[in-house]
């Protein structure tokens, strides 16, 4: 019932996106199980992995704005040139 408000759906979006997380966590980082004994051991493990994860969303970023700037540049050179053609 609350799924049906916008409220709702955003609160859906965000616990698909936290379940995405652990599961990447999980299946690639191997936090699966912890390597380390007592509370302190594991909340290392917890946060070098979220650490990790931060990280790569971080390149990710940069590259994919990076990649669209010198798209944009070469579309950018690409309709100068055509207009110099042209005149």
């Amino acid at each position: 019932l609350a799924a049906r408000t916008r409220a709702g759906n955003q609160a859906q979006r965000q616990r698909t996106r936290r379940e995405h997380l652990f599961g990447e966590a999980k299946e690639h980082h191997g936090l699966a199980r912890a390597h380390g004994r007592g509370l302190l051991r594991v909340d290392q493990q917890v946060k070098l992995t979220a650490t990790v994860q931060n990280l790569k969303r971080l390149l990710s970023r940069r590259r994919r704005a990076a990649a669209a700037a010198q798209a944009e540049s070469a579309t950018e050179e690409r309709v100068r040139t055509h207009f110099l053609r042209v005149v």
